[in-house]
């Protein structure tokens, strides 16, 4: 098998949201047409089907001319607990003299699960023996059974129910495709991407391409990889807090920075203080474990009673005036906190390494109230007296380090020339270092700073929006 993609991993026929037009159908050796809802959810390949709240695949069938109508029951912990075919047939029945061809609705169970703790042991074909990857039968690392093949329709690779319409892998949130390492779709938690590991963007593969030893029970995240979770970490690495496939902690953490889809889980993972939830937490997944191998910690949301999530990091914009050689401009700067301790971040002038009359643009990064910029004047850095910015933003903590990191580099490389009131993009200044900082974490649009009035009324930031090279995605 072979096959070719674009700088943006797509084979070719992708929709705006990355979803392909046609996708693999190993069951057949050939493609089938995809079409997807509003929430990038498949909904017919070969198949139509529908999905309850959690995304949970509650329906699958044929809209006319076949033979399959199954629905699928959930528990409240996520786990399949059994499916039913739906069958009818139309009778005859005479009413006061008319005659009626009423219909007769069955519900004929098809297959039951049942479970040890978190462990599948019996399916639709009876008992079952999983591995440690939680695999029924043997397969090759990216999901192809081994000879003899089984009949699809039933769980297989790592636990997956493999659909024996297409011979795709049904992972909650997606569907995987044996053999290829990749999921069909993008992986719709924008939180599962790291920074620190730069194979994470690849949005479309399969564990980080690990199959030996990882899995992702959810098409979300990989439970067994400590920097790969739901927003903000909810434990240090190897001993993160595990609540069913994801942590309970973590889609709070997550859910208090508007990421969509922890927000829409949260009554299904974290209890009935939440939109849908109905039991709390610890109680729905009090079997799991841990990656160490130890029992989980449990964190109980507590009916009624939600868990109000303090982001653990912060960053916030400031502005003071320039007071600069008459620069009647405003000067910008970041203040970056990890509780009480808080550090600022500001572009600035050095002379000791100049390639150019005015010295260098450099960073410098100090506590407040630190050998900041203007220290010991009336106009240094103050977050304290100075003017914020739009709203505080919640960050992961490790993003600190990464800002420090790309700052450090900077520093160390060919820092640009510094100009006081920039001109045009190819020059840079204090504002220009802000600027450039924000964008490499995408929170640029996050601050709408006051327009300059072109009659000399309003605040002026010269050098805002211009992109300093060399800072922007410096290699940390």
């Amino acid at each position: 098998m072979t096959a070719s993609y674009d700088v943006n991993n797509h084979q070719g026929g992708e929709d705006a949201n990355g979803n392909p037009g046609y996708i693999p159908a190993p069951a057949f050796g050939t493609s089938v047409q995809a079409i997807y809802d509003v929430e990038n959810r498949l909904v017919a390949a070969n198949m139509n089907y529908s999905y309850d709240p959690a995304n949970h695949r509650a329906w699958r069938g044929t809209v006319s001319g076949g033979t399959t109508d199954e629905i699928t029951f959930w528990s409240v912990s996520g786990r399949k607990l059994g499916a039913y075919e739906i069958t009818f047939t139309q009778g005859t029945e005479q009413r006061d003299g008319d005659y009626y061809a009423p219909y007769q609705w069955y519900f004929t169970q098809t297959g039951t699960n049942y479970y040890f703790g978190s462990m599948l042991i019996k399916d639709n074909n009876g008992w079952v023996y999983p591995d440690r990857l939680g695999s029924i039968s043997n397969f090759y690392p990216y999901g192809i059974e081994r000879p003899s093949a089984t009949t699809n329709g039933t769980e297989k690779f790592t636990g997956y129910f493999r659909d024996s319409e297409t011979g795709n892998d049904y992972a909650v949130n997606r569907y995987e495709s044996p053999g290829t390492g990749r999921f069909v779709t993008p992986d719709p938690l924008p939180s599962s991407a790291n920074a620190s590991d730069p194979g994470s963007w690849n949005r479309y593969a399969y564990v980080g391409g690990d199959p030996a030893n990882r899995t992702d029970p959810t098409g979300l995240c990989d439970p067994f990889d400590p920097t790969c979770f739901f927003g903000t970490p909810g434990g240090s690495p190897g001993q993160p807090v595990y609540v069913g496939n994801d942590t309970c902690q973590n889609l709070m953490n997550a859910a208090a920075v508007g990421d969509p889809v922890a927000i829409s889980l949260l009554g299904v993972y974290c209890g009935s203080g939440y939109p849908g939830g109905t039991e709390s937490c610890s109680a729905n997944y009090a079997s799991e474990f841990s990656p160490s191998g130890g029992p989980a910690e449990q964190t109980d949301c507590g009916p009624g009673t939600p868990v109000a999530i303090e982001p653990d990091c912060t960053l916030q914009l400031f502005r003071r005036p320039a007071k600069f050689k008459g620069n009647l401009g405003q000067h910008t700067y970041l203040e970056l906190c990890e509780g009480a301790a808080c550090e600022i971040v500001e572009g600035g002038r050095d002379n000791k390494k100049a390639s150019s009359t005015n010295g260098d643009l450099i960073g410098f990064i100090n506590p407040p109230g630190g050998n900041v910029l203007g220290a010991g004047t009336s106009h240094a850095s103050r977050p304290g007296s100075d003017t914020q910015i739009g709203s505080t933003e919640s960050i992961p903590c490790s993003d600190i380090d990464i800002i420090n990191s790309i700052v450090g580099a900077y520093n160390s490389g060919s820092p640009v020339p510094y100009t006081l009131i920039p001109l045009s993009e190819s020059s840079y200044n204090s504002n220009s270092f802000t600027f450039t900082l924000l964008g490499d974490f995408g929170l640029q649009g996050d601050f709408s700073l006051p327009a300059y009035n072109s009659a000399g009324f309003g605040l002026w930031y010269p050098g805002w929006g211009n992109v300093v090279p060399g800072l922007n995605n410096a290699p940390l």
